[in-house]
């Protein structure tokens, strides 16, 4: 059967209406006809076509996707790194004075995040879309600049000696820092 054309549409419509008016004759009834069926196929073809062109995803892949991009798990990575870096900080050996500083600021800044994460994961705040956005924009760009001071102060220390335990925690810092930036950016993109 030939493709529904602009003109099968009109005639279609046209008839349609002397239909609901009452007043088609009897082979303008059989065209009507035609025309419906005509365009019933037009349409599941159509809507086949459609369904071929939209890419196959299982339900798991999208659940997977949206446990690992969500708020709880954006406060599950800032709840570990805060504890982890508490525990860091109760076992530290000393080292460099620049590894307790940024020790010091790692814990007090993603603790103000764990706390902004926190009220937007179990209140209504998530609801206000602009306070979602800036607390993730805060999260990226404290991670980020976190993490851009670490490596300055590697890099600068090279000369100087830093022992096994302030290179590692550099290392622990980066990690942290990058999953974090990396869960928040996500969700961030994902909100517009």
């Amino acid at each position: 059967m030939p493709d529904f054309t602009r003109d099968d549409e009109h005639s279609l419509d046209l008839l349609r209406k002397k239909n609901e008016l009452g007043k088609i004759k009897a082979e303008e009834s059989n065209l009507l006809q035609q025309l419906e069926q005509k365009y019933d196929i037009f349409i599941r073809e159509g809507l086949s076509n459609m369904s071929r062109m939209v890419p196959r995803r299982t339900t798991r892949q999208l659940r997977l996707r949206c446990v690992l991009i969500s708020w709880p798990m954006l406060l599950l990575s800032l709840g570990l790194f805060f504890v982890f870096t508490l525990f860091l900080l109760q076992f530290y050996e000393g080292g460099g004075g620049w590894s307790l500083f940024l020790l010091q600021w790692h814990i007090c800044l993603v603790g103000v995040l764990v706390v902004l994460v926190a009220l937007v994961c179990c209140t209504q705040i998530r609801e206000r879309l602009f306070i979602n956005r800036a607390i993730l924009c805060a999260c990226v760009l404290i991670s980020v600049v976190l993490g851009l001071l670490t490596l300055a102060v590697l890099f600068r220390g090279r000369d100087e000696e830093y022992n096994r335990w302030d290179r590692g925690l550099f290392v622990i810092f980066g990690v942290g820092e990058g999953l974090i930036v990396v869960e928040s950016a996500s969700l961030l993109f994902n909100s517009f």
